[in-house]
């Protein structure tokens, strides 16, 4: 058994969200705090996570504040990245 798995800490914890939230984000699903809760579990800042979808700043603030929802592209490349985490994480982090 390998001594490199690092073990969760309770900031892991506090950022983990449930399977049947994730299942809901992957079906398109999304409930009030989804979007945030995803982007908490990432480990990233708002800016972080607007700079590698290729939104603004403002717009991810809008969708997370619930005075916009992501449509068409957007909503689709959510559900990617809900699915897959490691899109935003290592693929798309050096997308320009």
């Amino acid at each position: 058994m390998s001594d490199d798995i690092p073990e969760l800490t309770d900031d892991d914890f506090k950022r983990m969200i449930s399977h049947q939230q994730r299942l809901r984000m992957i079906s398109g699903e999304w409930e009030s705090g989804d979007l945030k809760a995803l982007r908490k579990f990432l480990g990233l800042s708002q800016k972080q996570f607007a700079e590698r979808i290729g939104i603004s700043i403002n717009t991810l603030q809008n969708w997370e504040q619930e005075r916009r929802k992501p449509e068409g592209p957007a909503r689709a490349l959510l559900m990617l990245v809900a699915k897959h985490p490691r899109l935003i994480l290592h693929d798309l982090a050096d997308v320009s």
